[in-house]
């Protein structure tokens, strides 16, 4: 059975928080569940507008790396990549929000 971990997301927040605010970025939407020997981890990733596709790619990319660090088991990240400013008008229906934050 799928299921998430209280632990886990404690430690998947802390580099969210660690790592998304110094580049001015926020994140929402975090899932993670265990299915079998891996881990897998959902998240956004929210952007200034002014951010280049290429610096937030590489942003998203160091965060998920480091999460795979982090939790040290096979863990599959998934990011995706949201403009800040106009969030809420983009999306017409509100998102899964399992984890309040």
């Amino acid at each position: 059975m799928d299921e998430g971990n209280p632990q886990v997301e404690t430690r998947i927040r802390q580099v969210l928080r660690e790592m998304a605010p110094p580049a001015g970025a926020d994140f929402h939407g975090l899932r993670h569940r265990s299915t079998g020997n891996t881990l897998w981890v959902e998240f956004h990733l929210l952007f200034p507008q002014g951010t280049t596709l290429d610096d937030a790619h590489t942003l998203a990319t160091q965060i998920e790396e480091r999460i795979q660090r982090e939790l040290g088991t096979r863990t599959e990240v998934i990011s995706h990549l949201e403009t800040l400013e106009d969030h809420h008008a983009v999306h017409s229906q509100r998102h899964f929000e399992h984890f309040p934050e």
